[in-house]
C-alpha cells in the first residue's frame, strides 16, 4: 500500500492545473498485524482485510476489526502475492504453486479474486523466478497443447519425465462436458476446471470449437489428454485447449527494474498486465509495454541522497528506542547466545560458510577489526557506527560485516567500510551477498 500512496501523492501533483485522474481507494487485504497498522493509519476509511485466502468466501468477509462486510467493487486489482516460497535466496524446500505454500495459496485467492469479482484491470507482481508461465495459463483459461511439457514449475521435473499426454486426466460429468480431474506439475490448470472446446492452431483464437463426450460415456469416465486428442482430432502440437471461465481475461508479462524508474536500487520484479477481454488477440498489453517503457528514466541521485542526515530527529527517537525497552531486552537475548564460532556448542550451520570464505580471502579467523564481536554480548565497534544497533545483531550478522570490511580492504585498490559507501544485505548468508555493489551509489 505503500505504491498506492506514493501513486495517489505523485497524480495529484501532475493533476495540478491539468486535468486531474479521479480514483478511490476502496480496499486492502494484509495479514501482517504491524503492515494493517500503517494501513490503517494512513488510509482511513478504507475497508482492510486480514487474508486474501477468504476473500471469495461468501457474500461478506470478516475484515481486520472483526465487522462482516461485503467486497466493494472495483476496476483495478493490484496483487502483490507472496514470494518467499517462490524466491531463488531460498536454497532449499522452494515450493510450487500447488504445494500449498503461502506463495501458491495468495496466488490463487488471487485468480479465485478474479473470478468473482471480475474487475476490468489487473497487475499481479511477484520475483523474477516465479512460475510466471503457469500463472498465465491459471488466469487465462487456455492451455498451448505444444507447451504441455514445458518445465514451467518450481520443483524439479526433468524433461523426459513430463508427460501430460498421460498425465493430464480428464472425467465425464453428467452434462457429458470434460472435467479436468488430475493435473501434472508443470500444467496450470486447477483440478475441477470444466473443458470449453478448443482452437485449432491456425485459426481465430476467438473461435472455439466445443468438446463434449459421446452420449454413451458413463458419467465418470476417466480417459486422458492423448485419448481426448485422439477422439476429438486435436493437434497437440498446435491447437489451444480452452477451459471455461466466468470472465476471459488476457495477459503480458513485464520485468521491470527499480533503477530504472529513478530509484537508486537495484530490484528486478515482473509484473502481469491482465486484462478481461473476449478477445484473445487483443493487444492492449504491448501499449502497457510501450507507456513502462516511456515512464523509464535516468538515475539523478545516488542512494546516500535518500537517506536522512545522522543529526535528524527521526534517527534521534530511533537509537533513544534502540537504547531502552524491547532494544535492551534484544540485546540480553543476543548476550545468551552461544558463541558463533564454537560448532560443538552452538551448531549453527552458517559457520561452516564464513570460515570458508575467510580462508579463501585470507582473512584470519578471528579478525573482527570493525565490530570486535565476543561470545556473551561483547561489542567494540569502530567510531561511526551506532552501538547500540550493533547490539542487537546476532554474531553472524556481526561477523559478516566483519568479512565483508576485511575483503574490501584487501581489495587492489583497497577501501576502508567507514569512508566509502557499501551496501550489505545482512539476511543472507556471507557467501549469498554481493560485497561490492556494481553501480556506485545504487542498492
Amino acid at each position: 500500500d505503500r505504491r498506492i500512496r506514493e501513486g495517489r501523492e505523485s497524480l495529484d501533483r501532475l493533476a495540478e492545473g491539468a486535468h486531474g485522474f479521479d480514483y478511490a481507494h476502496n480496499m486492502s487485504c494484509e495479514i501482517e498485524p504491524y503492515k494493517q497498522a500503517y494501513i490503517g493509519r494512513n488510509f482511513p476509511g478504507v475497508l482492510l482485510f486480514p487474508d486474501i485466502t477468504k476473500l471469495t468466501e461468501g457474500a461478506t468477509v470478516t475484515d481486520v476489526y472483526g465487522r462482516a462486510r461485503k467486497i466493494p467493487p472495483g476496476n483495478l486489482f493490484v496483487a502483490g502475492t507472496s514470494c518467499k516460497d517462490f524466491s531463488m535466496l531460498k536454497s532449499s524446500n522452494r515450493k510450487d504453486i500447488e504445494d500449498k505454500g503461502t506463495s501458491g495459496e495468495t496466488f490463487l485467492a488471487a485468480v479465485e479474486y478474479l473470478e468473482q469479482e471480475q474487475p476490468a484491470v489487473a497487475i499481479f507482481e511477484n520475483v523474477d523466478k516465479a512460475p510466471w508461465e503457469k500463472m498465465q495459463e491459471y488466469i487465462r483459461g487456455r492451455l498451448q497443447l505444444s507447451e504441455r511439457n514445458s518445465i514451467k514449475n518450481i520443483t524439479e521435473i526433468k524433461k523426459d519425465q513430463a508427460d501430460a499426454d498421460n498425465d493430464l486426466k480428464f472425467s465425464v460429468d453428467k452434462a457429458n462436458k470434460y472435467v479436468v480431474e488430475e493435473v501434472p506439475r508443470q500444467v496450470g490448470v486447477r483440478a475441477g476446471a470444466v473443458v470449453q472446446g478448443f482452437v485449432r492452431g491456425d485459426d481465430d483464437p476467438s473461435h472455439v470449437l466445443p468438446l463434449r463426450a459421446p452420449k454413451s460415456n458413463k458419467t465418470g469416465h476417466v480417459l486422458t489428454l492423448g485419448q481426448l486428442a485422439r477422439r476429438h482430432d486435436i493437434d497437440l502440437d498446435a491447437d489451444v485447449l480452452v477451459l471455461e471461465k466466468k470472465a476471459r481475461y488476457c495477459t503480458h508479462l513485464i520485468r521491470l527494474d527499480t533503477k530504472h524508474y529513478g530509484l537508486p536500487q537495484t530490484r528486478n520484479r515482473q509484473y502481469l498486465f491482465v486484462w478481461r477481454s473476449d478477445d484473445p488477440a487483443d493487444d492492449l498489453g504491448n501499449y502497457f509495454q510501450v507507456l513502462m517503457d516511456h515512464l523509464k528514466t535516468p538515475l539523478l541521485h545516488s542512494m546516500e541522497a535518500f537517506l536522512l542526515p545522522p543529526a535528524h530527529d527521526r534517527l534521534r527517537c530511533f537509537r533513544e528506542a534502540l537504547r531502552s525497552g524491547p532494544g535492551l531486552m534484544v540485546a540480553r537475548e543476543r548476550a545468551r547466545e552461544l558463541d558463533f564460532f564454537d560448532w560443538d556448542a552452538s551448531g549453527v550451520k552458517d559457520l561452516a560458510h564464513h570460515l570458508n570464505y575467510r580462508r579463501l580471502h585470507g582473512i584470519q579467523e578471528r579478525s573482527r577489526w570493525l565490530t570486535q564481536w565476543q561470545a556473551r554480548g561483547k561489542r567494540e565497534v569502530a567510531p561511526g557506527l551506532w552501538p547500540e544497533l550493533v547490539a542487537m545483531w546476532n554474531m553472524r550478522r556481526c561477523d559478516l560485516i566483519d568479512c565483508f570490511a576485511a575483503s574490501v580492504g584487501r581489495d587492489a585498490v583497497s577501501r576502508d567500510p567507514l569512508h566509502h559507501s557499501f551496501t550489505w544485505d545482512l539476511s543472507q548468508n556471507v557467501h549469498r551477498t554481493s560485497v561490492r555493489t556494481p553501480t556506485v551509489g545504487v542498492s
